[in-house]
């Protein structure tokens, strides 16, 4: 009597979550693991305390760091394979070092239409120092000075944009709006007198919004 058992080899799970990396402490983290051999599927984990987004169990996903991660500067990332056919699981690690973002602000003075607006950079950054502006005034206009002067063609509202960059690479964007005051139109009618009469006069001018005062 004759009995034969085949032993079939599979290649074992590889995983490869990517290189160590350094971001900014205000961006995700883009994760882009591989996954080759028998297995099927791979799901990522972290030494911290963190979210996965849109989920752990995608190769490409991103990682937003918690309050914890960036205190403590780093945190490690590792990705694990599936174990299929009896194959211990492969896993590989990276690790993630938080470099400090700046603070982007700014002020500005309060115009009237067809002056001068001042913008005044507060930008500031605990890591290095701060080395690039990007405004953008709202109305088409931009600016890489860091307290630029702009000249608005209208009043009203505009959201003006600074991305303020500091030396280590990192960037923060903000957001204010601003205010144009209009101008008011001065306008004014009187009646007709005859010499030694009071003549009356009656004031219309008017203002796109606000009062005449």
């Amino acid at each position: 009597e004759k009995d034969t058992l085949v032993i079939t080899f599979v290649p074992p799970p590889i995983v490869f979550a990517g290189l160590d990396q350094e971001y900014c402490d205000n961006e995700p983290v883009a994760l882009a693991g591989t996954l080759s051999g028998t297995a099927s599927s791979a799901t990522w984990g972290s030494t911290g305390t963190g979210q996965f987004n849109p989920g752990p169990n995608l190769l490409n996903t991103f990682y937003y760091p918690s309050a914890l991660d960036l205190s403590n500067g780093f945190v490690n990332l590792f990705l694990t394979s599936s174990a299929e056919f009896g194959c211990v699981p492969d896993q590989d690690t990276i690790v993630i070092t938080y470099k400090e973002a700046p603070l982007a602000d700014f002020t500005n003075n309060s115009v009237c239409l067809g002056e001068n607006t001042v913008f005044t950079d507060l930008s500031t950054t605990s890591s290095g120092t701060i080395n690039s502006w990007q405004y953008d005034f709202g109305d088409a206009g931009t600016s890489i000075a860091n307290n630029p002067i702009h000249t608005y063609n209208g009043s009203g509202q505009f959201n003006v944009t600074l991305i303020a960059g500091s030396s280590n690479g990192c960037y923060d964007t903000i957001v204010k709006p601003i205010w144009v005051n209009p101008q008011p139109t001065a306008i004014f009618t009187n009646d007709y007198a005859c010499e030694n009469e009071v003549i009356y006069f009656n004031d219309i001018s008017f203002l796109s919004s606000g009062n005449i005062v």
